[in-house]
C-alpha cells in the first residue's frame, strides 16, 4: 500500500536504481532481527521491498512514492551496503549503491530527518608496545570491552588505518611503542588541516546504536578505556568518515589524532603520506 499523500515523497528512480535499492533492503531485511530489531527497520525494508518490486532493466524510469522514515531507511542501507562492498573489494557493486543513493538524495535529501553527531573528545598515552597498533571498537555480544587482536595494518603498502575483520572496530597502526591518541567526534566534517601533519588519510566505518553503541579505545589484549556512545544519535544513519592525522612518526613524541563524523560510505582516499626524508 502506498503512503499516504501528505506523508509521501515521490522519486524517479531507473530500473537498476530499484533493483540496488531492493538489494541493499535484504540486509535490514535479514541482519537487524538478529539484534532484535528495535527500531523497526526490517519492517520498513519488507515494505518498500513489496512497492518496489523487481524490474526489467530495459524498463522505463518510473517514480514511486514513499514515506520520509521509508527514504531515510533506504539511505542508511545503501550506504551500509556500499560500504561492506567496499571492504570486499567489490568497487562496481559499491558504486551501484552510491549512485542509487545519491539520486535518492539529489530529489528529497533536504526533506529527510536532519541526523547530527555529538562533539566529544577524549586523549589518551597508549603503549601497543610490539603490536605495532590500536583500536577504536565497539563491543561485541556480551560487552566484551578488551582491545581485539585485529592485526596491524601494513603501513607501507597501504593506509595506517583500517576497518576491523571481524568485529565492529578500527585498527591503527603506529610507528612507536608509545603513542600519544586524541578521539575527537564532531557533527560535520572539519576543516582539512594537512600542513600540520605528517599522514592524512580517511575511510568510512560502520558503526551501531545497540545493543553496545558505546566506543572504546584499547591496544590488544588489554582493557580498554571506554569513551562515549556514538550512532544512537543520528538513527538509521551509522557510517561515519573516519579522518586519521599523524606527525612526528616514529619518535617519542608520535601523535595521533582520529576525528569521527556522520557521512557516507566512499572510497579511502589519503590526503598526505610521509616522505621518506619525513620517515
Amino acid at each position: 500500500m502506498l503512503p499516504a499523500p501528505e506523508d509521501a515523497l515521490p522519486v524517479s528512480l531507473t530500473p537498476t536504481q530499484a533493483n540496488t535499492i531492493a538489494l541493499a533492503l535484504d540486509s535490514g531485511i535479514g541482519a537487524e532481527p538478529q539484534w532484535g530489531d528495535p527500531r523497526g527497520i526490517s519492517g520498513d525494508c519488507l515494505a518498500v521491498s513489496g512497492i518496489l518490486g523487481w524490474h526489467d532493466p530495459g524498463e522505463q524510469n518510473f517514480r514511486v512514492a514513499l514515506t520520509r522514515r521509508q527514504w531515510d531507511v533506504i539511505v542508511a542501507e545503501l550506504d551500509r551496503g556500499a560500504l561492506t562492498l567496499l571492504q570486499n573489494g567489490e568497487e562496481r557493486q559499491a558504486r551501484e549503491c552510491m549512485r542509487a543513493r545519491d539520486a535518492v538524495l539529489a530529489q528529497v535529501g533536504r526533506d529527510l530527518p536532519a541526523h547530527h553527531g555529538r562533539t566529544a573528545i577524549a586523549r589518551q598515552r597508549l603503549e601497543p608496545g610490539d603490536a605495532g597498533y590500536y583500536t577504536l571498537f565497539q563491543p561485541p555480544r556480551g560487552g566484551w570491552r578488551t582491545g581485539f587482536t585485529y592485526g596491524r595494518p601494513d603501513a607501507a603498502t597501504g593506509p595506517p588505518i583500517r576497518s576491523a575483520v571481524p568485529g565492529r572496530g578500527l585498527a591503527v597502526a603506529t610507528g612507536t611503542p608509545t603513542v600519544d591518541v586524541t578521539v575527537q567526534t564532531v557533527p560535520a566534517a572539519p576543516d582539512l588541516d594537512v600542513a600540520a601533519w605528517e599522514y592524512v588519510g580517511e575511510i568510512s566505518q560502520h558503526w551501531v546504536g545497540f545493543p553496545y553503541p558505546e566506543l572504546v579505545l584499547a591496544v590488544p589484549d588489554q582493557k580498554g578505556t571506554e569513551l562515549w556512545e556514538l550512532s544512537t544519535e543520528v538513527w538509521p544513519h551509522v557510517v561515519y568518515r573516519v579522518r586519521l592525522c599523524v606527525r612526528d612518526i616514529g619518535s617519542a613524541q608520535e601523535e595521533h589524532r582520529v576525528q569521527l563524523w556522520p557521512g557516507r560510505a566512499d572510497t579511502p582516499v589519503e590526503q598526505r603520506r610521509p616522505t621518506p626524508r619525513e620517515e
